[in-house]
């Protein structure tokens, strides 16, 4: 007789570890790609001004790069955790999302306040220009014609 349990740990879904390794890569490739173009925008090398529209999208990158950096690995150590594979969610919970959230707890509120702080501080629109009619037959009054 045979023990089911040492049958069943082997015969995991085979899609299983394909998914965990394609979480893998988008988790490690997004966060680090994200991260990458953040430094590109924010660190210049030259004498140069970064205004604040570059600095707002440069935050909406690092959040991006939070979000692989957490979501990813947490996907991942929910669908090894639902398949038995519970070194392997151990092992995302320990090197992946434990330090996704202490990234999104530095990085992502920093990010967060310092968008803010631009977006508080951006210039009002102009108001619009006043409606000017001109009528048929008389004069034109409008600046500009």
């Amino acid at each position: 007789m045979t023990d089911e349990r040492a049958q069943k740990r082997g015969t995991a879904h085979p899609a299983v570890g394909l998914i965990v390794g394609l979480l893998t890569l988008a988790w490690l490739g997004g966060t680090i790609g994200f991260m990458a173009a953040v430094v590109r925008i924010r660190f210049c090398l030259e004498d140069c001004e970064i205004d604040p529209h570059d600095a707002i999208g440069s935050d909406r990158l690092l959040l991006a790069s939070v979000g692989c950096a957490v979501g990813f690995p947490l996907l991942a150590t929910v669908i090894c955790g639902s398949f038995g594979r519970k070194v392997a969610a151990i092992l995302f919970v320990v090197l992946g999302v434990l330090p996704g959230v202490a990234y999104a707890g530095t990085a992502g509120i920093a990010a967060l306040h310092e968008m803010r702080q631009l977006q508080v501080h951006r210039p009002a629109p102009p108001p619009p220009a006043p409606y000017c009619p001109c009528f048929s037959g008389g004069r034109c009054d409008c600046p500009g014609g």
